[in-house]
């Protein structure tokens, strides 16, 4: 598919007023909120160049238009901050504290980095993970999507611009590809929720050559 056909099925589903939103409310009035992660630095798996910037991208876009923002990558000074597993249950119960008898117009989770599909299952790296054990790894349709619905959002937007290949957690780097976008449709049982993929199952989402962004991340700030 290639990068103009990709950014078309994104602006549809945008449409939606997520990322098309130009509210500059404050966060607290608004009822927005999103999750955003970006990991570069793994224990045992290469290092990535660019999940950091994707998040943070992505972090600026969302807190200038009025979106609570909780952002855990590797640039952060504290270790609360940093894109581990543990981090991301404490946010996900922060979250859900902070709105407590409010209602959640719109959520929006991201993540940028290392993925790999285990017999059919699609699993998020962060920096701790072991694959051989699956030990900080985290299943998108059995452990992330529950987390999100719980939130009881409105309206959710789920972009995890990591791979789907069986190989292992590569998110390959340099390669001047066309942009793949799979698994646009709401997430099974919600009509409320849409869950994009930057890789097809089975395949790799890419790096610019520079290593600056991510080309789906690249895409979704471009058509914003």
């Amino acid at each position: 598919m290639t990068r103009r056909a990709a950014a078309f099925i994104l602006v549809a589903f945008l449409a939606l007023g997520t990322l098309g939103a130009q509210s500059r409310e404050t966060s607290d009035a608004t009822g927005k909120c999103a999750v955003i992660i970006g990991v570069n630095k793994y224990d045992q798996l290469a290092a990535l160049q660019a999940g950091v910037n994707d998040a943070e991208k992505i972090a600026a876009y969302y807190s200038g238009i009025g979106f609570r923002v909780w952002l855990l990558d590797d640039r952060q000074d504290t270790r609360m901050n940093q894109p581990g597993l543990a981090n991301l249950q404490r946010v996900m119960d922060n979250v859900l504290s902070v709105t407590q008898g409010q209602e959640i117009k719109e959520l929006v989770f991201f993540f940028a980095g290392h993925g790999v599909q285990i017999e059919g299952q699609n699993w998020l790296c962060f920096p701790e993970t072991e694959l051989s054990t699956k030990t900080g790894m985290l299943n998108v349709d059995t452990t992330l999507i529950p987390w999100i619905r719980n939130l009881g959002a409105n309206l959710t937007m789920v972009y995890l611009d990591a791979c789907r290949n069986e190989l292992g957690g590569i998110r390959a780097a340099g390669v001047t590809r066309g942009l793949n976008i799979a698994g646009s449709s709401p997430a099974k049982g919600d009509r409320n929720m849409a869950v994009f993929y930057a890789a097809k199952p089975g395949s790799f989402s890419y790096e610019k050559p520079d290593g600056s962004n991510g080309f789906f991340t690249d895409t979704l700030v471009e058509i914003s």
